[in-house]
């Protein structure tokens, strides 16, 4: 099947767009703090339980000489992490033939058009996708 007669509007496609989409909107949103590889809370346990092993098995106490570190790691961590709203996320996402339905689906758990940036090789596809965008900042999407 060529890429002109595929459909992407199927339901089963739409369903699984929808639920990928929103889910991950909400983990960078209302669930971001839950949403990095490590979580603060996780990285001041770990660091405990290491400090006391330490503390325990070999009397090497390293609490105040790593207090500058973790004041650096959760500042850093925090400025990454921070709080977002829809609108301030910024997408890339590999586009396909036929990318109307995902810039839909993003648009509308509140995702800015102009925080999405598509990736497509293909020259005519990206063409037609340019005059796409063209249209819609005419329109004022």
């Amino acid at each position: 099947m060529n890429p002109s007669e595929q459909s992407y509007s199927q339901p089963e496609k739409n369903l699984v767009r929808e639920r990928i989409i929103s889910a991950s909107v909400t983990a960078l949103t209302t669930e971001r703090a839950s949403s990095p590889v490590v979580p603060a809370d996780v990285f001041l346990k770990t660091l405990d339980y290491a400090s006391r092993f330490l503390a325990e098995h070999s009397g090497t106490f390293v609490d105040d000489d790593l207090k500058p570190q973790v004041a650096d790691w959760l500042a850093l961590h925090a400025s990454r992490v921070g709080t977002r709203k829809p609108s301030e996320l910024q997408v890339l996402f590999l586009a396909g033939p036929d990318p109307t339905n995902d810039l839909m689906e993003f648009r509308k758990c509140g995702v800015a058009y102009e925080n999405i940036w598509a990736i497509e090789s293909d020259k005519d596809t990206f063409g037609i996708a340019s005059i796409f965008s063209k249209l819609m900042e005419f329109n004022g999407c």
